[in-house]
Formats: C-alpha cells, structure tokens, sequence
C-alpha cells in the first residue's frame, strides 16, 4: 500500500506542468545562490573586522600616551615611517625606510615636541630601535609617577661649560624659577640618574626627551633655542651625506640633490679601497662640473 502511493505521488510530480516544474528549480537555485552569497559576506565581515583589529592593535603598538598628573604633564610617543627619496647605504646596511619617533610633551597649555632619528639597530653602531626608546620611556615615566622630590635645588646645566645655559642658571642661582621650571628641571634630574643610562641604547630615548624639554623651555620663555643655550653664535655650514649605493646613478643624483642646499658634501664609503676611488673619482668630477 506504501509502495503504491510512493509510486502515485512520483505520477503526481511528474504530471505537473513543465512550466511549474522550470520554476521550482529556480527557487531553488536562488536559494542556493542565496545562501552561498549570505557565506561570503559573513566571511567577508569576519575578515574587514579582523583586519581592522589588527591595524587598531598595531596603531596602539606605534603610539604611547603618559599622564603624570604629579607635574600635570603628557606624554605621547609615536613610531612613524619616513620613506626615502632613494635607497641609503652604509658599510654596514642599505636601507629605504627609517622608523623615527616622535615625542610630543604637553604642560600648562605649552606642547613641545622632538624627533628620534633611528637607523636599523647594529650593535656598537646604530643603538637602538622603537622598542629600546619605548623601555627608556616607561622606566622614565615610572620614576615620574613615583617622585617625591627634591622640588628646588636641581641645577640640570652644572656639569655644562659655563658659556651654556646662563639664562637659566642665573634663575636657579637667584631662586627665580617658576613651579613649571622646577618640574622640567625635576624630569632633568631623572633622566640624569637614571639606572639604564648605562645601556647604550639609552642615547637616542635620552637625547629625545632632552629635547623636547628644551623646545619647551623655548616656547615658554619665547626665546629660539639657540639663544637659550648660548655658546657661540657663529653660523656652522649644513651637510648632505650621498650614501654608500652599488647604483653609481643612485649615487649621482643624490649628489645633485644635495648641492641645492649646500656645498659641503659627505660620502659614505666602506674598506673596499677600490670601489671607494672610483665613487669618490666619480663624484668629484660631477662636483666640479656643477660649480665650475
């Protein structure tokens, strides 16, 4: 009896319009269809979100913020890429990109900034990388948080010669400094005795935050700060390095660039003493051509 409606409902089917039967496979190929474009947007939302993850997780990487509500300061750190007009080589590497860092200090209302120049990290060479200013950093930002004092006291400049700094020594001496003084000079005060200036990638993290330090001191008593720091005022000529490149072409055209801002030309070279003569031969020519 099952057999027998089984085999009438096969009849049934079968006996339906071709019409309707072309438009139930098109249903059903709409809903496969359907359903396989419902896959690929749910797989293509999952991948846009995790991408965004990711570039949200390496931004927060590249950028720091430290608030030091003690001195009613911020901090920010930043890594950006600086590509370069062409590659640059040294005996050491070529590269074409820098990672610097920038610092950027905000306090009462004042915002100074400063710039860290890294190279590709070569021991006993080139110091340091993003990560090496970043532990400097923190460790300085930790002592901050934690600093009780001396407030007063502190002379930053008295292991300077003393044709430097008499603007701000004399305050000091005078007892004329300013609370916002004495807390650029307390930051200067542990930097100086910090415990990882014994590292050699502290330099470029310390050189950095002394820096920004005295770009702020030159915004807030509004003097550049070459006149700040005193010592002679005679004007030193600016240099162009053309790099170490295989690229002879490379090494020309980097010449050219450079003699549009000036005249004095540094050349990287390696102890190949060959190669080194005939670039330095090479430029040469192309040096007295130009100023001829």
């Amino acid at each position: 009896m099952k057999e027998e409606d089984q085999n009438k409902e096969k009849d049934k089917y079968h006996q339906l319009p071709p019409d309707d039967l072309q438009l139930e496979d098109v249903a059903k190929g709409k809903r496969r269809r359907l359903f396989i474009f419902l896959i690929l947007g749910f797989l293509f939302l999952a991948g846009t979100i995790v991408m965004v993850v990711l570039v949200a997780m390496k931004r927060n990487d590249d950028v720091a913020v430290y608030h030091i509500p003690l001195f009613n300061m911020t901090l920010t750190v930043s890594k950006y890429t600086l590509k370069l007009r062409m590659p640059f080589g040294t005996s050491h590497a070529t590269t074409t990109q820098r990672d610097n860092v920038l610092i950027e200090m905000k306090l009462n209302n004042i915002t100074a900034y400063a710039e860290v120049g890294l190279p590709p990290k070569i021991k006993h060479v080139y110091y340091a990388n993003f990560a090496d200013v970043m532990r400097y950093i923190k460790a300085v930002v930790l002592e901050l948080k934690q600093y009780e004092g001396p407030w007063e006291g502190y002379n930053p400049y008295v292991n300077c010669s003393d044709e430097f700094f008499q603007f701000l020594r004399k305050r000091i001496e005078k007892n004329e400094t300013t609370m916002t003084e004495l807390a650029i000079n307390s930051l200067f005060e542990i930097i100086d005795e910090l415990y990882l200036n014994k590292e050699e990638y502290s330099l470029p993290a310390r050189s950095g935050l002394e820096l920004v330090m005295l770009d702020y001191l030159g915004k807030y008593f509004k003097q550049p700060i070459y006149q700040l720091v005193g010592g002679s005022q005679a004007r030193k000529p600016g240099f162009y390095t053309v790099a170490l490149n295989e690229n002879m072409t490379q090494s020309i055209e980097s010449l050219r660039f450079g003699m549009n801002y000036t005249p004095f030309i540094k050349v990287k070279l390696d102890g190949n003493l060959t190669r080194s003569i005939t670039i330095l031969t090479t430029l040469f020519a192309e040096f007295n051509s130009t100023f001829d």
